[in-house]
């Protein structure tokens, strides 16, 4: 038979010596609250609700009405302290932990391989060549990679110029990514230079992968910032502001004699020589378009190519999706 009560369904008034309560599983304990308070949980606690941290055992009505418990929120009254923050990311993509100098804290979620034809559902739906399958998606210009990335859902975008570098920046800081421990300072793994193709030529996919793979720093994996094929990041320029000396050809980033304010370069101590990569700007007769587009990673973790109108689209350049 049900029973039902207005009293407390069950009272531990400790008042000796020792735990309050126990709790075991196979003369293991699981769960164990002390007499001075202290909670511990072996394995995993799970709240359907939220869960609120306040001092004094009470939450001030700001917080209690800021925080949905219908939602899965959490609400602390105080700081929170942790070695590291990790949020939520989709399959096929990964955390990478944010940076104060460019803006990203506390971090993104990006894709782990350059954007695939068939991580868009509705675009694969529509294809008509099963080749498309798992391989690289160019031939697209820069604004068709950033509706492409918003179509993925709410908060996908194109990934930023800003989470690039910041991805970069973490990237050379990581020891795991020198593939010459003999030498001295980093030695980044570069990926041969792609054949030139005229734009418009060729699939919407392209199947050249390095496969190089960059450790950050939280242990995530992330493949291709260098090589496979070059990526949009969603930052343009004019070409009135080209860097100089301006060049059709890769030149070194000191070699550039004015940034015009962007903050792009890696540490003035690296050079092509370590791998981190070289700067392309092209020359403004030869490529008369008002804007030039960033196009990241062609074959090293910092390349820069400039010489991309926004609006081209080719089989050299694809893209990658954050959030």
């Amino acid at each position: 038979t049900a029973t039902t009560t207005e009293q407390t369904a069950f009272v531990v008034n400790q008042v000796g010596q020792g735990d309050v309560a126990d709790f075991q599983y196979d003369s293991v304990s699981i769960m164990n609250i002390a007499e001075n308070g202290r909670v511990t949980v072996v394995g995993e606690m799970a709240i359907d609700g939220r869960l609120l941290v306040c001092a004094g055992g009470s939450c001030g009505a700001s917080l209690e009405e800021a925080v949905d418990e219908t939602m899965g929120d959490m609400g602390v009254e105080g700081k929170i302290v942790a070695g590291a923050f990790e949020g939520y990311c989709a399959n096929g993509f990964i955390w990478v932990p944010g940076s104060a100098k460019y803006g990203t804290l506390p971090g993104f979620c990006v894709e782990i391989n350059e954007h695939k034809y068939d991580a868009n559902p509705r675009m694969y739906a529509n294809a008509t060549n099963t080749n498309y399958a798992n391989e690289a998606w160019v031939n697209v210009s820069q604004g068709e990679a950033m509706l492409a990335c918003q179509d993925l859902g709410d908060g996908y975008h194109l990934v930023s110029e800003s989470e690039w570098l910041t991805m970069a920046d973490n990237i050379i800081r990581v020891s795991a990514n020198d593939i010459d421990e003999v030498s001295d300072g980093l030695q980044l793994a570069v990926a041969p230079s792609p054949a030139p193709v005229a734009a418009g030529e060729g699939s919407d996919m392209a199947a050249s992968s390095t496969g190089i793979a960059f450790v950050l720093s939280n242990d995530n994996i992330v493949y291709d910032l260098a090589g496979g094929v070059a990526e949009w990041t969603d930052q343009t320029i004019t070409a009135a502001s080209l860097f100089t000396p301006a060049s059709e050809n890769w030149q070194e980033y000191y070699q550039v004699e004015d940034y015009q304010g962007f903050n792009i370069a890696p540490p003035y101590y690296y050079s092509s020589n370590n791998g981190i990569g070289q700067i392309k700007t092209g020359l403004a007769s030869s490529s008369p378009a008002y804007l030039r587009g960033f196009a990241r990673g062609q074959s090293a973790l910092y390349d820069l190519d400039f010489s991309y109108s926004p609006a081209i689209a080719t089989t050299t350049v694809g893209f990658r999706c954050a959030r």
